[in-house]
């Protein structure tokens, strides 16, 4: 039995479990009970075995609903801010993930600025 503190089953909810058998494998490790009373149970693997176990879950706390956690959105200026983190790592724009083969939107803008040039 894993037992986990007074707190955990009231402040969490969709739990999601990991476990590692340690120093020998662990086959048919799996969790034979799911929380309840703030306790789990684990079976299989090899008796008398380590097993590491990484139970997380969605917070339900007063302050975790009243400040939920926002998806970040791609920033506007995304390209720029990827040539300023290019160079701090002495890399160059044309060495930048997705210079061999860019966005439709970067060939529509090369495009026209070939085709400014050629006015000129």
């Amino acid at each position: 039995m894993v037992n986990l503190p007074d707190y955990f089953q009231a402040l969490n909810s969709d739990f999601r479990y990991q476990l590692t058998a340690i120093g020998a494998p662990g086959p048919n490790l799996y969790v034979a009970e799911e929380i309840s009373g703030n306790h789990f149970r684990i079976a299989g693997g090899k008796p008398g075995a380590k097993v590491s176990v990484q139970v997380t879950g969605v917070r339900q706390d007063a302050y975790a609903k009243a400040h939920p956690i926002t998806v970040e959105e791609e920033s506007q200026h995304s390209k720029r801010e990827t040539t300023c983190t290019l160079n701090y790592f002495g890399a160059t724009e044309k060495e930048a993930v997705g210079a061999i083969n860019p966005p439709v939107s970067a060939l529509s803008l090369a495009a026209d600025e070939v085709n400014q040039a050629n006015l000129q």
